[in-house]
């Protein structure tokens, strides 16, 4: 008996240590860029899977409640090993809030929010202090936090200027802002315009290549793109393979990339009796030619690699040879079902300029050519040229868009071994359909998380994360506070009522968008279900951070207001909170010179509030200080600084105070007035106010 009982007891040990072994204990402290902790606040783990996930062989429920973070910012969570997780290649998300840690306007930015990850959890314990933090958002206040940043990323060209944005609906909604699309914050994050938006609902590899084509490249606009999403089925169903898919994918990303002085197309062939059989609008242009076999199309590039992009028409035969130099290097005919642009490399040529010829080789078939590129030029014609991987699609085959994203990453560096300069994104390995809170609205379009998340990872290969590893970190801390404190409203019209919304889904609290107009609209519930509406009156506020980009002249003895908010009637009774750090100079003058701060609430305010001004006369912090009560609408005058030497030397005014809103709608302006019998006076650039309730 006492042996079975020592057996018994050894069994249980042995598999309660195996299944410890499944688990890793977690840990970490969370502090914002200044050093602060995010005491009491909230982080919530979310496991990126692309199916079920089991444990050992059993069923496995990964947690999705918050953990609560101690006063230091710390925390402890067990979760699910990744490494013994299946399917592979999972991993987790975090998202980390504020909560109680947040810091109250004025000296903070209130409730914030961020998420870090995809984060790979394995072993028996592990610390994700430094990953968390890299992604941590400034609790406190600083001028200048907004997007976008001027840190320029490690492989981003200078030259590099504007962007144009390509693909399908993903390109286009799906948020309640076009500019919180992923590839506009991508942009902005870059410090870029987006100066085009391409993409096309529906629209497939080969459309999308034609949204490329009808573009001539330039080395100042980069290209943002996540392509593949409508062609998951075509390829599963077998309207086209996926190598055929892959070389209209390296079609586009070498048509973007190519140097900008080493590309020719259309007229710039050489193509005797090409010139009644040009097409244009498929890709354009085409130059193509039926007939004999002396049809001949060519030109002169210059590289060690020489790309012909060429295109296989609907239901046509295209046969041709290719020579370079005189030489023989292929033979292709296309006989599958089009359109579909291809792409041909020839790479391991001597350096220098190549003649290219492509002949017709069957008499009746077609030659094609889109364009001819070779890969080297000078340091500031290559075009840089982003994609994302295919996202995931509920219902769709995983298989397939496994094999679409594995064919291109194996593609990519082979491009950027040839010196052009393509980035692919992984995003979406980021974006898990089972995620919570959601990131994608109905399983194929992303959520505006969602396109935060992706954006986040085109960051971090454009950054490369490791050399650039600060840019990147400051950079995705200013990504999610854009992203947050951007108000939800904006001009994206969707139907509502009996049409079925498209961005809704079973389960979800279906899209929240306006209609173009004063309303802002909720589907509650499955498709087709009730619609809620609330004036978008009710979530406006003013735009809290202003700046003076430039200097603003004062002309003397005149009020000149150098920030304007705008007061919604239905921030009545609301308190917002001032504070402002105000440079200036008055460089010459003559009389009295003295310098005034003014306060102007267009409506009488609830109640009497005071304001703080403080007027610096030199650089030893002497001056004027003030505190003065405002109770009624129009201009009340808080500090006239004393006498003021006019000077080169740059000065400082600050302004604080609190207004109790009044039901009214209405405007609250901040003036600076310069006053003597002459002066010249401006408020300086970099100058700011803030006004937070």
């Amino acid at each position: 008996m006492r042996q079975t009982k020592l057996i018994l007891f050894y069994a249980i040990l042995f598999f309660a240590s195996a299944a410890w072994a499944q688990f890793t204990t977690v840990t970490g402290t969370v502090v914002d860029p200044n050093g602060l902790p995010y005491a009491n606040g909230t982080i919530v783990p979310t496991l990126i899977t692309s199916a079920t996930p089991t444990l050992n062989g059993f069923a496995y429920t990964p947690p999705t409640q918050a953990v609560g973070l101690n006063s230091s910012g710390s925390f402890t969570m067990r979760l699910g090993d990744n490494s013994v997780l299946l399917p592979s290649g999972t991993q987790w998300n975090f998202q980390v809030c504020s909560a109680g840690g947040t810091v109250q306007p004025a000296g903070g930015k209130g409730p914030v929010c961020f998420f870090s990850g995809p984060i790979t959890i394995s072993g028996a314990s592990q610390n994700i202090s430094s990953t968390l933090n890299a992604a941590a958002l400034a609790l406190s206040s600083s001028a200048g936090s907004g997007l976008p940043l001027n840190n320029s990323p490690a492989s981003l060209p200078s030259y590099v200027t504007n962007a144009n944005v390509f693909g399908d609906s993903i390109a286009v909604i799906g948020v309640p802002n076009q500019n919180q699309d992923f590839a506009y914050l991508v942009a902005q994050a870059m410090g870029l315009t987006v100066s085009n938006d391409f993409g096309v609902s529906g629209q497939q590899i080969s459309p999308i290549a034609v949204q490329y084509g009808s573009t001539t490249p330039a080395a100042a606009t980069a290209s943002i793109a996540v392509l593949g999403a409508n062609d998951i089925s075509q390829i599963f169903a077998g309207a086209y393979t996926q190598a055929q898919w892959l070389s209209a994918w390296e079609w586009i990303a070498v048509y973007s990339s190519a140097p900008t002085g080493n590309i020719v197309k259309g007229a710039g062939f050489t193509c005797p009796t090409c010139s009644s059989n040009t097409i244009s609008g498929t890709v354009t242009p085409v130059v193509y030619h039926t007939g004999d076999t002396s049809t001949t199309i060519s030109a002169t590039v210059s590289g060690t690699v020489v790309y012909v992009g060429s295109y296989q028409f609907s239901g046509l035969v295209t046969a041709f040879s290719v020579k370079i130099d005189g030489s023989q290097v292929d033979n292709q005919v296309f006989t599958v079902t089009g359109p579909m642009p291809v792409l041909l490399r020839y790479a391991g040529l001597a350096s220098g300029s190549h003649s290219v010829v492509l002949t017709a080789t069957v008499a009746g078939d077609y030659v094609a050519a889109t364009f001819i590129a070779g890969n080297t030029g000078a340091a500031n014609t290559f075009p840089v040229t982003l994609i994302g991987n295919t996202l995931n699609w509920v219902g769709l085959d995983q298989p397939t868009i496994a094999g679409m994203n594995t064919a291109v990453a194996g593609l990519t560096p082979t491009l950027q071994g040839d010196g052009l300069l393509v980035y692919l994104a992984n995003d979406h390995d980021v974006m898990s359909l089972t995620a919570q809170p959601p990131v994608y609205l109905d399983g194929v379009h992303p959520s505006q998380l969602g396109d935060k998340i992706i954006a986040q990872a085109f960051l971090k290969v454009i950054w490369n994360g490791n050399t650039a590893a600060q840019n990147y970190s400051q950079t995705l801390a200013a990504l999610n506070q854009y992203v947050q404190q951007t108000p939800p409203q904006g001009a994206i019209t969707s139907t509502f009522g009996a049409v079925p919304s498209l961005y809704s889904s079973a389960g979800v609290l279906g899209e929240l968008a306006t209609d173009g107009g004063n309303w802002l609209h909720l589907q509650l519930g499955t498709v087709g279900g009730a619609w809620a509406s609330i004036p978008l009156s009710a979530f406006q506020a003013p735009r809290p951070y202003q700046e003076l980009v430039n200097d603003v002249s004062l002309t003397v003895n005149t009020p000149i207001t150098l920030f304007t908010y705008t007061i919604p009637a239905s921030s009545a009774g609301l308190k917002f909170q001032l504070e402002c750090s105000l440079p200036w100079a008055i460089t010459a003058g003559t009389g009295t010179n003295t310098l005034q701060l003014i306060v102007s609430p267009s409506q009488t305010p609830v109640t009497t509030t005071n304001f703080t001004g403080k007027i610096y006369t030199s650089t030893a912090l002497a001056g004027s200080l003030a505190v003065i009560p405002v109770s009624a609408s129009g201009s009340t005058s808080i500090l006239t600084s004393g006498t003021i030497t006019p000077s080169a030397t740059l000065l400082s005014a600050e302004l604080t105070g609190s207004l109790n809103a009044s039901a009214t709608a209405g405007t609250f302006a901040v003036i600076m007035q310069a006053n003597g019998t002459t002066a010249t006076a401006a408020a300086k650039s970099g100058g700011w106010c803030r006004l937070n309730n």
